[in-house]
């Protein structure tokens, strides 16, 4: 099964919507952080044509460490699942200024995890 893990800025234009929805194309799983807005809202919003995990951050609970503790948590979920046998392949659309996408890209590389940056 094909799991495709989507990462992106919160910032992500709506003219960019078309780009994380043909990266989705074909998935058995789909894994997104929960932002309520950019590539994570792009994913949620595209066709169910595949299970979708929300991974969101516990931003009341761990406060400013939430996003990169989450981030690590999906990149361990898709390095577990690739090392059952599933082709997991990340789609990563940073912008400028940000940190929460360049360090999951990072993360994906720790732990073994295809990265296509957009």
């Amino acid at each position: 099964m094909l799991v495709v893990l989507i990462t992106g800025s919160r910032k992500l234009p709506e003219s960019r919507r078309g780009e994380v929805v043909s990266a989705m194309e074909g998935a058995g799983l789909v894994i997104e952080g929960g932002c309520p807005t950019g590539a994570d809202r792009f994913a949620r919003e595209g066709p169910r044509q595949a299970a979708l995990i929300t991974m969101t951050a516990q931003w009341d609970t761990l406060g400013l460490g939430a996003g990169p503790e989450r981030n690590e948590h999906m990149a361990k979920v898709a390095r577990s699942l690739a090392c059952c046998g599933h082709e997991v392949v990340c789609h990563a659309w940073p912008l400028p200024g940000g940190k929460g996408t360049p360090g999951m890209v990072r993360l994906c590389a720790t732990w073994g995890v295809k990265c296509v940056e957009h």
